[in-house]
């Protein structure tokens, strides 16, 4: 169940990734993971943004950076940097 809610972006416009997190969030996920890497990190930010303030402002965030070494088609060895940026509902129910 731990992968269940990831959106990985890729090249695609902005708005279908927007999309797809609206869709997990209105079919019940309390939590969505949206992963990106290499240059594709910018636009991950843009879209977690963009959900943000066009739906729903009260998400918490946790963010995690790194680099993954991933073999290239040449065969090398490539470090490549990645995030994952969960977006988590915020618990109406406290205090």
């Amino acid at each position: 169940m731990e992968n269940e809610h990831n959106i990985f972006i890729g090249s695609k416009p902005e708005s279908s990734y927007v999309l797809a997190l609206v869709t997990q969030f209105s079919q019940g996920a309390n939590s969505v993971v949206v992963k990106a890497r290499g240059n594709m990190i910018s636009q991950a930010v843009y879209v977690v943004e963009s959900f943000r303030s066009r739906f729903d402002s009260k998400v918490n965030l946790s963010i995690k950076i790194g680099s993954e070494q991933l073999t290239r088609n040449d065969g090398r060895l490539s470090n490549v940097p990645f995030i994952e940026i969960t977006i988590s509902k915020e618990d109406t129910q406290t205090h």
